[in-house]
């Protein structure tokens, strides 16, 4: 019976992430080029130095990323508020809250990457054939991002201080890695970029592992740093 349980409340945290992922899509739609594939409209910009900093890319990034993100921390402050008691009273108790609270966040990455994958294949008329792990290190990023407010946000004494987390790490930190290019591959939010990594793949495939493999890491740390924050 819980199995059965646990399957239903995953279908629905899916249904419920749709409108976030179908919004999201849409802005991204929104600002693309007309005649771009998905690599021009989620893909950021490949570095190229301080006096050719790609400004449209970067914001086209900012809105391809920003909507699972700000989709998942509405809904952990929207149960944080008035609705914790009845969510803990519903789930039994703070373990099973958090452990949906994940389920969530990754649930939704995956839909939005999926959504996207799917939208630009009908717009372009065929599946645009790039690596695996352009798409792979993109969600992975959103993940990374996500858990890192999440964890921002279930601190008090710095919780007013997500947004400006999000522009250090979205806007502030890829501005400096784009001025000094050959650095750019210390500059976590490249990792994410499906641009960088497809011109990445193309000289030293290798290195895309070392980025799963820190990202996948990073993501764990802040996962373990989040359910520790709310179920203490």
């Amino acid at each position: 019976m819980d199995v059965v349980l646990g399957k239903n409340k995953t279908i629905i945290v899916l249904i419920n992430n749709m409108k976030y992922v179908l919004v999201s899509v849409f802005l991204v739609v929104l600002v693309r080029p007309l005649e771009g594939n998905v690599l021009d409209a989620i893909g950021g910009f490949w570095p190229r130095g301080i006096d050719d900093i790609d400004f449209i890319g970067l914001v086209r990034w900012n809105v391809s990323i920003i909507g699972p993100i700000l989709g998942d921390l509405l809904l952990y402050e929207q149960y944080r508020g008035k609705q914790l008691p009845y969510v803990l009273l519903r789930e039994k108790s703070k373990r099973k809250y958090v452990h949906m609270s994940l389920i969530n966040v990754f649930t939704m990455g995956a839909e939005y990457t999926i959504c996207i994958m799917i939208t630009f294949s009908v717009l372009t008329k065929n599946m645009y054939k790039i690596n695996f792990f352009v798409y792979l290190l993109f969600y992975l990023h959103v993940v990374l991002v996500t858990m890192l407010e999440l964890c921002i946000l279930s601190m008090n004494t710095i919780k007013k201080y997500w947004l400006l987390v999000y522009g250090i790490v979205e806007i502030v930190m890829p501005i400096i890695g784009a001025s000094f290019g050959k650095y750019a591959i210390y500059v976590i939010t490249f990792w994410g970029m499906p641009q960088y990594i497809y011109h990445v793949s193309k000289y030293n495939s290798q290195v895309l592992y070392l980025f799963i493999f820190v990202s996948v890491g990073i993501i764990g740390l802040l996962t373990e740093r989040f359910c520790r924050l709310l179920i203490e």
